[in-house]
């Protein structure tokens, strides 16, 4: 196997690790992805670089625009197409969440070698949400322009928040939003119209 395919395939052997630990052991990463221990580290520089691997491809996976681009299309409706949209949000919010508490934890635990950068969230993360910005306003609000009293990218930007600010890391399961209500708040507002 090539070197970057195997890479990619650590990679996404960790992710469903990370629903039961935010700190796998080597061994169980290399079980996951059917390797022999050592191959983890002639991958990846050791935890930390593995985990950031993982967190960038939690908030940029393979294909997710075209998958997006699929899956909008089978939904003509907009508030069909939003509430799809924030259950895609969720779960992708949550996996990167799942991903930076690991690394986290990994350069914690590898100080000093890794000198964390505070105050800005990683390039890959700040990139991540441009794309995901563009998408939602080109494939969700851009055909339903006219249904809509702000402009597309505005609606695109409110999803964004509406569906990550719930899902921060210090949020609690009952206090996140459900897709329905993203889609009622998003679409209709908190306030009774006269």
């Amino acid at each position: 196997m090539a070197p970057e395919d195997r890479r990619r395939a650590i990679v996404a052997a960790v992710l469903p690790l990370l629903e039961h630990s935010s700190g796998p052991t080597t061994r169980q990463i290399a079980e996951a992805a059917g390797i022999a221990e050592g191959t983890v580290f002639r991958a990846f520089e050791d935890k930390a670089a593995l985990f950031a691997a993982v967190a960038e491809w939690a908030a940029r996976p393979p294909g997710w625009r075209e998958d997006m681009a699929a899956l909008l299309a089978e939904h003509p409706d907009l508030g069909d197409k939003v509430r799809v949209t924030a259950e895609r949000m969720a779960v992708r919010t949550r996996q990167v969440m799942l991903a930076m508490m690991a690394l986290r934890t990994a350069v914690l635990t590898e100080l000093p070698r890794h000198k964390p950068q505070p105050g800005r969230p990683p390039k890959f993360l700040q990139d991540s949400g441009r794309e995901l910005d563009e998408a939602v306003t080109t494939l969700v609000f851009e055909p339903h322009r006219d249904e809509l009293r702000v402009p597309p990218e505005v609606a695109a930007r409110a999803l964004r928040s509406l569906v990550m600010g719930s899902w921060h890391p210090g949020s609690h399961h009952e206090d996140r939003l459900e897709p329905d209500e993203v889609v009622d708040i998003l679409l209709d507002g908190v306030r009774w119209r006269a």
